[in-house]
């Protein structure tokens, strides 16, 4: 969930707890909504995520799993999803969505863009300067 913290003590990093809280009450909280959501209440909307800490390798050893869901990059550990009640995410996988055919759609609408003209003559520059200090042959710039 975090990564690439700037201050380099770690121990003026926010700890995962309240990593876990700024993402659920404190979202709500910035908004004025945190009377109805953002936490497991009596007459609150909740929304609730289970994960599956034994199926990742990098959520062992199971020493800190809150902080290993927070600084770690866990891989296919959210197991359940609930959205007000309602199921989304089951075993790993998604209820009401089609992924495959999702995805078919998402690249065919996908612009090709290794073939876009750059806009920027900045960045020509830029790139021009930087192939330059790398000995670079500056001829093949749209070759990407």
């Amino acid at each position: 969930m975090l990564h690439n913290p700037t201050e380099s003590d770690y121990r003026k990093w926010i700890s995962p707890a309240q990593s876990f809280e700024l993402a659920s009450l404190g979202g709500y909280t910035s908004v004025g909504l945190q009377d109805k959501l953002g936490s497991l209440e009596k007459n609150k909307i909740a929304d609730l995520v289970l994960f599956d800490l034994t199926s990742d390798l990098s959520m062992l050893p199971k020493t800190d799993p809150l902080g290993q869901l927070a600084w770690g990059s866990p891989k296919n550990v959210v197991d359940y999803v609930w959205i007000d009640g309602y199921t989304v995410v089951k075993n790993k996988s998604l209820v009401h969505v089609d992924l495959e055919k999702f995805k078919k759609v998402i690249r065919e609408k996908q612009p090709n863009f290794s073939y876009m003209p750059r806009k920027s003559e900045l960045a020509e520059s830029l790139e021009a300067k930087y192939r330059n200090v790398l000995s670079i042959d500056n001829n093949n710039n749209n070759n990407n």
